[in-house]
């Protein structure tokens, strides 16, 4: 269970990843973006070339965590990455990954997570 300030802290801000197409891109930078007017709040280096993913389009955040979905490219399947972000600023690191063949499609856009 998080507590509230925690899910008050991630809701204030939206998190994104630059898209690459380069599967041996690394260390690419996870930003913080504020909700109110999309500034960067902070950028962490991360690297996540380990899971395959071409790129992740959709995140969201809910308490410490961040939920990433990649759609695929037709040679990889869609997948969620979740981060821990629960270090504070820079501490991000990749907690699990799980493909969603079967479920998705290299075509997947969209996320929700329900808390």
């Amino acid at each position: 269970m998080h507590d509230m300030n925690s899910i008050r802290s991630a809701a204030t801000a939206s998190y994104a990843r630059m898209w690459s197409n380069d599967p041996t891109a690394f260390a690419e930078p996870l930003y913080r973006v504020s909700s109110r007017n999309t500034r960067i709040m902070s950028s962490t280096p991360i690297d996540l070339s380990a899971n395959g993913d071409p790129g992740l389009i959709d995140l969201k955040s809910a308490g410490n965590f961040v939920y990433a979905l990649s759609p695929g490219n037709g040679t990889t399947e869609a997948a969620i990455t979740v981060l821990d972000v629960s270090g504070g600023q820079g501490s991000a690191k990749q907690a699990q990954h799980f493909c969603l063949a079967g479920f998705a499609t290299s075509s997947a856009q969209g996320m929700a997570v329900l808390v």
